[in-house]
């Protein structure tokens, strides 16, 4: 079984695979709330909303992690992080 910590902690948290130094956006564990802000980035990169969330230096010099990072700040959303997927043990029973 996974480790479950991060699904004890405060509410309001959207959890990230802790992989260097900027968040990764392969895959998280979130609430229905935030889902719409994250697995809706490729349409927010067609809309005219976009510069009203993202500092346009982040779009031109980071990579998608630190423009992730700088959209959930603009929506005042916390990121944790959890052991990315080749750290994850899986107890055999």
């Amino acid at each position: 079984m996974c480790s479950v910590a991060y699904v004890r902690s405060p509410r309001g948290v959207l959890w990230l695979p802790a992989d260097g130094a900027e968040a990764n956006d392969r895959h998280a564990v979130m609430e229905r709330r935030h889902a719409r802000i994250y697995l809706r980035r490729w349409e927010l990169l067609h809309s005219e909303e976009l510069l009203r969330r993202v500092p346009l230096a982040s779009l031109l010099h980071d990579g998608p992690e630190g423009v992730l990072e700088n959209l959930l700040l603009s929506h005042r959303v916390r990121a944790g992080r959890f052991p990315a997927g080749d750290h994850v043990r899986r107890d055999r029973g």
